[in-house]
Protein backbone atom coordinates (compact mmCIF):
# COMPACT_ATOMS: atom_id res chain seq x y z
CA UNK A 1 0.00 0.00 0.00
CA UNK A 2 1.67 3.80 -1.02
CA UNK A 3 1.10 4.99 2.58
CA UNK A 4 1.81 8.56 1.14
CA UNK A 5 -1.45 8.45 -0.90
CA UNK A 6 -3.30 6.83 1.75
CA UNK A 7 -2.35 9.90 4.26
CA UNK A 8 -2.86 12.52 1.40
CA UNK A 9 -6.56 10.76 0.31
CA UNK A 10 -7.34 10.36 4.53
CA UNK A 11 -6.99 14.11 5.08
CA UNK A 12 -8.81 15.17 1.51
CA UNK A 13 -11.82 13.04 2.67
CA UNK A 14 -11.48 14.72 6.11
CA UNK A 15 -10.89 18.09 5.43
CA UNK A 16 -14.23 17.51 3.63
CA UNK A 17 -16.59 15.82 6.05
CA UNK A 18 -15.43 18.42 8.08
CA UNK A 19 -16.74 20.75 5.49
CA UNK A 20 -19.39 19.26 4.64
CA UNK A 21 -20.82 19.41 7.71
CA UNK A 22 -20.68 22.57 9.02
CA UNK A 23 -24.58 23.37 9.55
CA UNK A 24 -23.89 27.58 9.43
CA UNK A 25 -26.26 28.52 6.49
CA UNK A 26 -24.68 31.85 5.01
CA UNK A 27 -26.53 34.37 2.74
CA UNK A 28 -24.30 35.59 0.39
CA UNK A 29 -20.20 34.97 0.72
CA UNK A 30 -18.60 34.74 4.16
CA UNK A 31 -15.41 36.80 4.21
CA UNK A 32 -12.22 34.36 5.21
CA UNK A 33 -8.75 34.89 7.05
CA UNK A 34 -5.84 32.80 7.54
CA UNK A 35 -2.72 32.52 9.48
CA UNK A 36 -0.57 29.81 9.07
CA UNK A 37 1.99 29.01 11.85
CA UNK A 38 4.38 25.67 11.84
CA UNK A 39 1.68 22.79 13.09
CA UNK A 40 -1.70 25.17 12.53
CA UNK A 41 -3.86 27.24 10.51
CA UNK A 42 -6.41 29.24 11.94
CA UNK A 43 -9.60 30.39 9.38
CA UNK A 44 -11.48 32.89 10.74
CA UNK A 45 -14.68 32.93 8.58
CA UNK A 46 -17.58 35.05 9.29
CA UNK A 47 -21.18 34.26 8.19
CA UNK A 48 -24.54 36.76 7.89
CA UNK A 49 -27.15 34.56 9.52
CA UNK A 50 -29.52 36.62 9.00
CA UNK A 51 -30.25 40.68 7.32
CA UNK A 52 -30.06 42.10 10.71
CA UNK A 53 -26.97 40.74 12.29
CA UNK A 54 -23.46 39.24 11.80
CA UNK A 55 -22.66 35.97 13.80
CA UNK A 56 -18.78 35.35 13.46
CA UNK A 57 -17.49 32.03 13.41
CA UNK A 58 -13.42 31.12 13.84
CA UNK A 59 -12.27 27.66 13.11
CA UNK A 60 -8.59 26.21 13.98
CA UNK A 61 -7.31 23.54 12.53
CA UNK A 62 -4.17 21.64 13.70
CA UNK A 63 -1.60 19.60 12.25
CA UNK A 64 0.93 16.74 12.78
CA UNK A 65 3.42 15.27 10.16
CA UNK A 66 0.88 16.24 7.32
CA UNK A 67 -2.18 15.08 9.39
CA UNK A 68 -5.01 16.95 10.42
CA UNK A 69 -5.68 16.34 13.84
CA UNK A 70 -8.55 18.22 15.02
CA UNK A 71 -10.91 21.08 14.06
CA UNK A 72 -11.94 23.11 16.71
CA UNK A 73 -14.73 26.08 16.22
CA UNK A 74 -15.14 29.44 18.00
CA UNK A 75 -18.12 32.17 18.02
CA UNK A 76 -17.12 35.69 18.85
CA UNK A 77 -19.26 36.94 22.24
CA UNK A 78 -19.13 40.61 20.72
CA UNK A 79 -20.39 42.08 24.03
CA UNK A 80 -17.30 40.91 26.13
CA UNK A 81 -15.28 40.66 22.81
CA UNK A 82 -14.13 37.15 23.01
CA UNK A 83 -14.15 33.50 21.73
CA UNK A 84 -15.95 31.15 23.18
CA UNK A 85 -15.44 27.78 22.24
CA UNK A 86 -18.38 25.82 20.19
CA UNK A 87 -17.36 22.05 19.07
CA UNK A 88 -14.24 20.67 18.39
CA UNK A 89 -13.31 17.46 16.42
CA UNK A 90 -10.14 15.34 17.09
CA UNK A 91 -8.82 12.70 14.32
CA UNK A 92 -6.84 9.69 15.01
CA UNK A 93 -5.53 7.69 12.32
CA UNK A 94 -4.74 3.79 12.86
CA UNK A 95 -3.13 1.81 9.53
CA UNK A 96 -6.35 1.76 7.78
CA UNK A 97 -8.83 3.65 9.66
CA UNK A 98 -9.53 7.56 11.16
CA UNK A 99 -11.47 7.57 14.19
CA UNK A 100 -13.50 11.31 14.59
CA UNK A 101 -14.21 12.10 17.80
CA UNK A 102 -16.70 14.73 18.10
CA UNK A 103 -17.88 17.17 20.72
CA UNK A 104 -19.82 20.43 21.59
CA UNK A 105 -18.59 22.98 24.44
CA UNK A 106 -20.33 22.64 27.81
CA UNK A 107 -19.54 25.68 29.51
CA UNK A 108 -20.39 24.67 32.81
CA UNK A 109 -17.78 21.63 32.70
CA UNK A 110 -15.14 23.63 30.76
CA UNK A 111 -15.08 20.14 28.15
CA UNK A 112 -16.49 19.26 24.87
CA UNK A 113 -18.85 16.60 26.34
CA UNK A 114 -22.23 17.56 24.97
CA UNK A 115 -22.86 15.65 22.46
CA UNK A 116 -20.37 13.23 22.05
CA UNK A 117 -20.01 11.26 18.97
CA UNK A 118 -17.90 9.46 17.04
CA UNK A 119 -17.02 8.00 13.85
CA UNK A 120 -14.82 5.39 12.42
CA UNK A 121 -13.62 5.04 8.85
CA UNK A 122 -11.74 1.95 7.46
CA UNK A 123 -10.21 1.57 4.28
CA UNK A 124 -9.00 -1.91 1.78
CA UNK A 125 -5.23 -1.53 0.51
CA UNK A 126 -6.88 0.48 -2.35
CA UNK A 127 -7.66 3.45 0.29
CA UNK A 128 -11.73 2.85 -0.21
CA UNK A 129 -13.64 2.88 2.57
CA UNK A 130 -14.88 -0.69 3.46
CA UNK A 131 -16.79 0.31 6.53
CA UNK A 132 -18.07 2.97 8.67
CA UNK A 133 -19.38 2.53 12.36
CA UNK A 134 -21.08 5.40 14.34
CA UNK A 135 -21.69 5.95 17.99
CA UNK A 136 -23.12 8.12 20.69
CA UNK A 137 -22.01 8.76 24.17
CA UNK A 138 -24.09 6.91 26.74
CA UNK A 139 -23.85 9.37 29.90
CA UNK A 140 -25.51 6.63 31.90
CA UNK A 141 -23.33 3.79 31.05
CA UNK A 142 -20.31 5.94 30.70
CA UNK A 143 -19.38 4.48 27.63
CA UNK A 144 -19.11 4.49 23.92
CA UNK A 145 -22.89 2.81 22.22
CA UNK A 146 -22.75 2.06 18.29
CA UNK A 147 -25.78 3.44 16.53
CA UNK A 148 -27.28 2.23 12.80
CA UNK A 149 -27.95 6.03 12.60
CA UNK A 150 -25.49 8.44 10.51
CA UNK A 151 -24.37 11.00 13.10
CA UNK A 152 -26.59 14.24 13.30
CA UNK A 153 -24.15 17.41 13.85
CA UNK A 154 -25.89 20.33 14.91
CA UNK A 155 -24.73 22.34 17.42
CA UNK A 156 -26.12 23.26 20.79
Amino acid sequence: MNVKRFKTTALLFLLCIGISITKVKAEGNPQNTADFSRSSVTITTIYRTDKDRNIQLKYEYTYHNHKLMSKEAFWENKKRREWLPYYKFNYAYKENEVIILYGVWNQDKRDYDKKREKKIFKFNDDNQITASEFYKWDKKGNCWKQTNQPLDYTYR
